[in-house]
Order: structure tokens, then sequence, then C-alpha cells
């Protein structure tokens, strides 16, 4: 909101305050849309850090993909997003092979955002025995050998402690199905998040027919934890900063969201601060380096993927 200074009249300190955070709010947000435009230089003395989500670690490489980043990426989209656990929907497929041979049958879906694979359903026929392992970037994080010797429907869930590492926004997962007895039958469900955090576009042969199998969740978080970690430059803020003022450029949004930031080093930690005000807290006594950016989700019955930001803005 901003406030008319009317000629003769006093703005009370609330409608200065507010057509000061105007201001903030428009320069902030335009410099994230540089950002996601080109490289930009941020000013040598100090005061300012922004960033924007043309990929997932960010135009200026600031974001830490690592699991202190626990929101989930959208690589169509380019934003962070809250990760919220959904039930979703399911994508089905069977097909009948008649295979003489030992033999390996894979799908390789693309990753688009952090998460994890949480249920697979398959059915295989008669005289089979059915292997399978889940990979990342060609590499084995799971398998299951001979799960069942009887043909018929099984469901097997996962959780995020079920793998040494998520997927990540560019990894490919690949499942391969093999089974050394003839007359395999294969079809698998999974359930699917209802955001883009992965996508069915790039099939290799699953049972000599490609179908929408599998599928992921998002990682279970809340406001708590919907993290994006920022690695703020050396020299970026003063080693006394006791104010400071972060914007964003929100790509999804409904009433009941938050945004929450905090400014830490290896001694020192702001707390979690509002967004879009100007905030005051103990004074540091050395720089900050790192920026934790949270999206909360509304309390009750959020959105998937509510709410979103494609980059943000922090001044001193």
């Amino acid at each position: 909101m901003v406030y008319k200074v009317v000629n003769g009249a006093i703005p009370s300190g609330d409608e200065w305050m507010e057509n000061s955070i105007a201001s903030l709010k428009a320069s902030g947000r335009n410099l994230v849309r540089e950002l996601q435009d080109r490289s930009v230089d941020l000013s040598g003395d100090g005061g300012e850090f922004a960033e924007a989500y043309t990929d997932n670690n960010g135009r200026l490489n600031s974001v830490d993909t690592g699991s202190s980043t626990t929101a989930g990426y959208n690589l169509e989209g380019g934003e962070y997003k809250a990760t919220v656990q959904t039930t979703g929907s399911e994508e089905t497929s069977s097909s009948n092979v008649s295979n003489t041979t030992t033999d390996t049958y894979n799908v390789v879906i693309n990753i688009l955002g952090k998460c994890v694979m949480t249920k697979l359903r398959y059915k295989f026929g008669t005289n089979s025995t059915l292997n399978y392992s889940i990979k990342k970037n060609g590499s084995i994080i799971f398998t299951q050998s001979s799960p069942h010797s009887i043909a018929g429907t099984y469901e097997d869930t996962f959780s995020a402690s079920d793998f040494d590492t998520f997927f990540e926004s560019g990894d490919t997962c690949t499942i391969a199905f093999s089974s050394s007895n003839s007359d395999l039958w294969v079809s698998a469900v999974a359930d699917a998040y209802t955001g883009t955090l992965f996508s069915y576009t790039d099939y290799n042969n699953v049972c000599n027919s490609s179908g929408d199998n599998y599928g992921f969740t998002a990682i279970e978080a809340d406001g708590d934890d919907v993290i994006v970690k920022h690695t703020i430059p050396s020299g970026s803020f003063t080693s006394t900063i006791s104010n400071s003022f972060l914007t964003a450029l929100v790509e999804d949004w409904e009433i009941g969201a938050n945004i929450q930031y905090k400014l830490t080093n290896a001694t020192e930690d702001s707390g979690w601060l509002d967004y879009n005000e100007i905030q005051s807290f103990t004074a540091f006594t050395s720089e900050p380096t790192i920026l934790q950016v949270k999206l909360v989700p509304k309390a009750s019955s959020p959105s998937a993927g509510f709410p979103s930001i494609k980059g943000c803005a922090l001044y001193e």
C-alpha cells in the first residue's frame, strides 16, 4: 500500500514507512527480474544481496543445493516451492511380454525438483520372478531382489530414510525391472505429486511399451523446514548489521501463506524475520555468511507448492 502525501499535511510514521517499504519492494523485485535475464554486478561497497532461481543453485550460484535446502525446485518454472505432502493422482500402465532370456526393462524419468519415490505398485505374471533397482544418474540407490515369488499384485512403499540421497533438479531416475523367467507381465503405479517436480518425458522401452508407470512425491516438509539456503559473498554486509529488509519475487501465493528469513554466521543468528518489513535485531559482531529463506504454507489445507518464489533480494 502507498499513501499520498498531501501538501500541508504531516504524514504519520506508518504512512512514511509504507511508502518506504513500497520503494524497497519494487527495487528488490526488479533486481531479481534483472538476474532472471542475465548476471549483474552487485555494489562493491555492500548493503545488498540478491538471487534469481534460473537453475537450482541460482544465477549467482548462491543456493546450497544439499540437504539444507528442503524446498522443491521447479526446473520448468524457475522457482522454489513449498514442498507440501500430497496424495496426488496416479498414473497406470501395463504390458505383456513373452520373454525367453534374462532381460531388464528400464524407464528413465526426468527430475525437476527435490523429491523422493514413495510408492510403487507392480504386477507380474505366472512363472516369473521379478527384481528391480532404483538408480540416480545411473548409480543404484535401492534394490529389491526377488521380493515375491508368486505372481500377483504388490505394493512397495518408501520413505526418505530408505535412500542415501534425494533426487534433485536435473537428475534422472531409472527404474530397472529384471526377470529370468518366461511369461513376464509387469505393470506399475506410483503416487504422483501434483506440482511439477518430475515429468514423464524420456522412456526407454518399459517392457517393450512406454507408459506412465512411476511417480514421486515431494519430500515431506512443513512451515518449519521448507528452506532455501544461500551463501552470502564476503563483503556483502557490515560486520555490525542490525537492520535488514528482504523481499521476494513471488510466483504462487494464497492468503495465509508467509515468507520468513534469517541471517547467521558461525556464532550469531538474527532469528526468523518476516519479509517485506524493515527489521531490527541484535547487532552482529561479524558479517553474516548465510541467508535462509523459509516458505511457510498456510496452516490449513494449503495448496501444493504454495508459496513459491523465483528469487529474493536483501538490503541492509
